[in-house]
């Protein structure tokens, strides 16, 4: 069973040590979980990453009471704030661009028109481009796809970026936001990696990739309507051949039979990477935001 999870600063909080560099203590307890994985991600996530304009520089987290059985426990938690480090801990520099690549596509949002020779009546494919004379394969055309990306630089302190946090970054590269994070909506927000270099000795510069794609409703294909695709979901279409489209028509076209969404990226969660609410927030989307 879940418990929910509490962290409390207590009253012997916010010691301070002033001289040739300050240094303060903020003090928490944190109950609610057995696992120091899940104690320390939540306590990392909630407590500011400065205190008094000092960066904060480690979260130290130690057991008092675990019971493993009922899954609950408690922690103390000590954040320390200091102006040892010359350049802050936190968010440094973003950027973001919304240059697509290619895409195939298939199938149009609507015919505009459709013309035979000598009067004859041009088959109607119900918006698939590219048929071939044989009827056996859709050619397409390539446009241009519509993706949102943005990268984030982010100072961390040493102590912060142990094995534990690059594998976290490890096993959510190439997965969705399982829950809604920045304001994208599940699924919407793709973890394409992450790259780092130590500078100096007590600082790591991490810069974080991601691409947004948007939620897609009511999609039309020919006579389908694909009530939602969901971000990266993959929506593809199978085709084929009818005889006579239109009345009076015997002649053979190929057409939308049925249309699939596919789920093609695992999704996690990405409060582990440890970025709080600053930064980038999810792009408003006017329209149907119809893609295939």
């Amino acid at each position: 069973m879940a418990h929910a999870l509490k962290l409390s600063e207590l009253i012997n909080s916010r010691t301070w040590s002033a001289g040739d560099v300050t240094t303060i203590e903020l003090v928490y307890t944190l109950e609610g979980t057995a696992n120091d994985v899940t104690a320390k991600t939540f306590a990392l996530n909630k407590i500011a990453f400065t205190y008094q304009q000092f960066p904060r520089q480690n979260v130290r987290v130690k057991p008092i009471n675990i019971d493993t059985i009922s899954d609950t426990g408690l922690w103390s938690v000590v954040a320390t704030f200091s102006s040892r480090t010359s350049k802050a801990v936190g968010l440094s520099s973003q950027e973001f661009s919304t240059v697509g690549g290619t895409q195939n596509l298939t199938q149009s949002y609507f015919t505009v028109s459709k013309d035979g020779a000598d009067d004859a009546k041009a088959t109607d494919h119900k918006g698939s481009i590219g048929v071939a004379l044989d009827l056996k394969s859709v050619s397409g055309v390539d446009v241009i796809s519509r993706v949102y990306r943005f990268s984030e630089t982010w100072i961390w302190a040493a102590g912060q970026i142990d094995v534990g946090y690059r594998g976290v970054l490890f096993v959510l590269t190439g997965q969705v936001n399982k829950f809604r994070w920045r304001g994208f909506k599940e699924r919407e927000l793709l973890f394409e990696g992450a790259s780092g270099r130590r500078r100096g000795g007590d600082r790591w510069e991490i810069t974080y990739h991601f691409a947004a794609s948007p939620t897609a409703y009511d999609i039309e294909i020919g006579d389908i309507k694909v009530k939602k695709k969901k971000g990266w979901d993959h929506l593809w279409v199978q085709r084929a051949w009818k005889v006579g489209t239109l009345p009076g028509d015997v002649s053979l076209a190929i057409i939308p039979k049925s249309a699939y969404v596919e789920r093609v990226y695992l999704s996690g969660d990405f409060l582990l990477l440890n970025l709080g609410h600053n930064a980038f927030t999810s792009l408003s989307y006017g329209g149907n935001n119809n893609s295939f």
